[in-house]
């Protein structure tokens, strides 16, 4: 069920929670795809958000700063999450009704702990978001804790994958006690927000090619993938195993910053559904324990053994344009 409410004034909204007009229920189930069990509420502006503490981060060289809640802001709640929004309304509570799905995906694969309703912050536009964060502004989102910040692009066919990649962070964070290695939880965030989304149905391991790092791979020839030695694979190709999970160095970050997205995630994809799911579980349980090169070999097999099983693997599923189902 969604609410959308919309008259700033007090009574009225407090009239309006004990009879939201059915038409708007159904015209904006339908149009948007959001019924929920949870539902979705924008709030008057009356109503004030919680207060957070807010800190910040040191990324590099600079500390990042939570930048102001604009002005113009509206607020919408979630049974999960808080979101102060300049986007489009419509598609404000679309894309929190589909955060509520994808943490409800994340609730199927790990234990996820309940908590405070978690905050987000969403601008109407990417140049807003480099607004916000003039020194990020090669970024699309940022999870700076406690708040997840992204934009809608209402042109995108998905103007809702940047802020869901950097939900799964926050639940990470904020509701898991697990800290996988960076590149690790970097490849699950993109798994989980570049899913095929429909009305009814999150399929996780159907990869939609209007999400990113996915259209920056699909099509490409699949000898372009093809390994050239045993510790790393080319610059703009695929990063290895034990690059990814921390135990060596790799190519610079900035260098080949597509190529550790592209990875991190196909890693996660191999892991969860190649070899018809052989590798699924022991997954699931090293994204719970500390997150060591031991703790990988350990759960899920040798370094070795594991990278050349999904080498084997990847043209057949790149052909595929890693479906499914």
């Amino acid at each position: 069920m969604i609410r959308a409410l919309q008259d700033d004034d007090n009574s009225e909204y407090r009239r309006a929670l004990i009879a939201v007009p059915i038409a708007m229920m159904i015209v904006g189930t339908a149009l948007y795809g959001m019924a929920h069990s949870t539902g979705v509420r924008r709030l008057p502006k009356a109503i004030p958000a919680p207060a957070l503490t807010l800190s910040t981060r040191q990324a590099g060289p600079e500390a990042v700063a939570h930048p102001p809640i604009p002005p113009d802001a509206r607020y919408f709640e979630s049974a999960h999450y808080g979101l102060h929004s300049t986007a489009d309304p419509d598609i404000s509570m679309l894309i929190l009704g589909r955060a509520e799905r994808a943490r409800d995906e994340l609730a199927r694969l790990l234990p996820i702990q309940e908590g405070p309703r978690m905050q987000m912050r969403l601008a109407r536009d990417q140049v807003e978001f480099q607004k916000w964060f003039p020194r990020r502004r090669w970024a699309e989102g940022l999870y700076l804790r406690p708040v997840s910040y992204a934009y809608a692009d209402a042109q995108e066919q998905r103007p809702d994958q940047w802020l869901i990649h950097e939900s799964v962070h926050q639940v990470l964070r904020e509701q898991t006690p697990f800290h996988p290695p960076r590149w690790i939880e970097e490849g699950f965030a993109s798994y989980i927000a570049s899913a095929t989304v429909t009305e009814d149905h999150w399929a996780l391991g159907n990869l939609d090619p209007h999400t990113y790092p996915t259209w920056w791979f699909i099509g490409t020839d699949p000898e372009f993938w093809t390994p050239q030695s045993a510790n790393y694979w080319p610059r703009n190709g695929m990063i290895p195993i034990s690059v990814l999970i921390g135990h060596v160095d790799g190519p610079p970050h900035n260098q080949s910053f597509n190529s550790y997205y592209v990875s991190s995630m196909l890693l996660v994809h191999y892991l969860m559904h190649g070899e018809q799911g052989r590798h699924r579980a022991a997954f699931l349980r090293y994204l719970q324990s500390p997150g060591t090169p031991a703790d990988f070999e350990q759960r899920v097999g040798r370094l070795g053994v594991i990278q050349a099983q999904w080498e084997q693997a990847l043209p057949a599923q790149l052909a595929m344009g890693y479906r499914v189902e």
